[in-house]
């Protein structure tokens, strides 16, 4: 994340909390434990569903962590 708020010429703040703002993002995660599910029949069940719950975990902690992000990062 640092990185690339320094090749995009963004404040430090910027890159320092960047990664907040990422932790909702479920999307993925949910797609591959549908794959895994289909390609490991014997241990698809339980991938999927460890994935399913950490993503719920996830989606509800995901807004505060955004918030918490953009505050110390100076941008609300």
């Amino acid at each position: 994340m640092k990185l690339g708020a320094l090749i995009s010429g963004s404040d430090p703040r910027i890159g320092r909390y960047l990664w907040w703002g990422l932790v909702p993002q479920a999307g993925v995660a949910l797609g591959v434990a549908l794959s895994a599910k289909a390609l490991y029949p014997q241990y698809g069940e339980m991938i999927f569903t460890t994935i399913a719950a950490t993503t719920v975990l996830y989606e509800l902690l995901g807004p505060l962590s955004v918030k918490y992000g953009l505050r110390r990062a100076g941008e609300i």
